[in-house]
């Protein structure tokens, strides 16, 4: 009854249809965005604009969306924190969630560019109420007769960017099948308290004492290069890299013969450049992880808050090889990850750099995300097709390197701009392609002789006509 009256913005005919489904405690990172929202220094938002051509039934799209919340309790919840202990997530039930719905397709061209910018703008600053909810929001732009914007806007605190493609995917197939007039059936045995579960019985004081040690003499901050002063809003920029074909299969033969994972090969490049950018042969940066832990039934599909960030110590002596410095980082990251649920804000404190540990994170995928969804292949069935996807996130960093692998690999620097010089972000993709090719031909090279390579006219391979991909290894 106490939490009842806490939710005082129900009116009488909401409070005979919501009900309070599950009332469990914080994970630590929602503990941390829940506080750093308070007091206005992160709004968590994270927005997915799917483009789709074909025709949408809304009333099919309203219906499916409402499934999709049923499904997932995470999307149901809200956060009761004032006048409490301690703060609470409550899962709701029975609460109809409406879709907001636009034609624009009266509109000129310019006319709904201008339109589109400006409703994604209003949507992010909308925010959200963490004790009022919800904190998903879905909204349809009819951009003309066969063309849609799809726009799901969600609080970082109930999903991270991992289950966006989990919860797109059965946004469609619920759809797909109510178009179909079939049966919509999904297992409904799961569900994030599980995960709330195996946090409490985590060890907290054991994984404080191995970021405690791993830290220790960690003493000078390393920064990515062109990094200035910045008092200035947060102002986004883009920068792609591709590390062709050629280079990238010569990159997964290494990584497989020495056992290494093409996630560690590229964050250890990725250290041996802030060593020669900062001239020092010891530095962290961020690392960012799914924080799913194996052990939980069912965990690839369950939707909620569990990723996590961690720092990646790169440290190079004198005789260090950059072969050696490659397998020294895949063994302190398998062991790091025995300890990734402890949030960044604890590991941080383990350090005498508190919050200034490192001012940039790496995010690693098997396969982009924006092309997953455009990849699912069952929406022809409903009678439409994913051509675009869009996904906007605010990470806290100035500077964001996001790595994912095919054919190729594909690096995207996102940045402030008002934090860093463009010139000097141009001249990364050189230097982390040179770079990789030069160990790859002299694995043996002592790391304090590699210099900065930003020319690459003078790297060649020796081909090989037996080399294959084979079975690849990912983090």
């Amino acid at each position: 009854m106490f939490l009842v009256m806490k939710m005082k913005w129900m009116g009488k005919s909401e409070m005979g249809k919501i009900r309070i489904q599950n009332i469990f405690p914080l994970s630590p990172m929602q503990k941390g965005m829940l506080f750093s929202f308070v007091d206005g220094t992160n709004s968590c938002y994270e927005q997915v604009m799917i483009t789709v051509l074909g025709v949408l039934d809304i009333y099919l799209v309203e219906k499916s969306y409402n499934l999709l919340l049923e499904k997932h309790d995470a999307l149901r919840s809200i956060f009761l924190y004032e006048g409490l202990q301690q703060p609470v997530q409550v899962i709701l039930t029975g609460r109809v969630n409406l879709v907001r719905y636009e034609d624009l397709s009266t509109l000129s061209e310019e006319e709904k560019e201008l339109f589109i910018a400006h409703y994604r703008r209003n949507d992010r600053e909308m925010g959200f109420d963490l004790s009022r909810g919800p904190l998903v929001r879905l909204s349809i732009l009819k951009v003309r007769a066969d063309e849609y914007k799809i726009i799901f806007s969600f609080n970082h605190i109930v999903i991270d960017g991992w289950c966006i493609g989990i919860i797109v995917k059965d946004f469609f197939e619920i759809y797909c099948a109510l178009q179909k007039k079939e049966t919509v059936i999904w297992n409904t045995g799961y569900s994030y308290r599980d995960y709330i579960n195996w946090l409490e019985n985590q060890d907290k004081a054991k994984a404080q004492q191995y970021w405690r040690q791993y830290l220790d003499g960690y003493a000078k901050p390393a920064l990515p290069p062109g990094a200035v002063k910045n008092d200035s809003q947060y102002l986004r920029r883009e920068k792609e890299i591709i590390i062709d074909e050629e280079l990238t299969k010569k990159i997964a033969i290494f990584a497989r013969k020495n056992l290494l994972t093409v996630n560690t090969f590229f964050q250890t490049i990725w250290g041996i450049l802030l060593q020669l950018y900062n001239k020092q042969n010891d530095v962290v940066f961020g690392s960012v992880v799914s924080g799913r832990p194996y052990q939980i039934a069912g965990i690839e599909n369950i939707v909620g808050l569990f990723i996590n960030t961690i720092p990646v110590r790169v440290t190079a002596s004198p005789d260090t090889t950059a072969l050696e410095l490659l397998k020294s980082v895949q063994k302190s990251q398998l062991s790091s990850l025995d300890y990734s649920y402890l949030p960044l804000a604890e590991i941080q404190m383990e350090s005498i750099l508190k919050n200034k540990l490192f001012n940039h994170v790496i995010a690693f995928e098997n396969y982009p995300l924006d092309k997953s969804i455009k990849d699912f292949s069952f929406t022809h069935r409903a009678g439409f097709e994913v051509v675009n996807v869009e996904i906007e996130e605010e990470t806290g960093y100035d500077f964001n390197l996001l790595c994912w692998f095919e054919r190729t690999m594909e690096i995207k620097i996102v940045y402030n701009a008002n934090a860093f010089i463009e010139a000097e972000i141009e001249s990364i993709g050189k230097q982390l392609t040179a770079l990789a090719a030069k160990v790859l031909m002299t694995p043996n090279i002592l790391v304090n002789d590699i210099d900065l390579l930003p020319d690459l006219s003078n790297l060649q391979f020796a081909k090989k006509d037996d080399e294959e991909y084979g079975d690849f290894c990912f983090d």
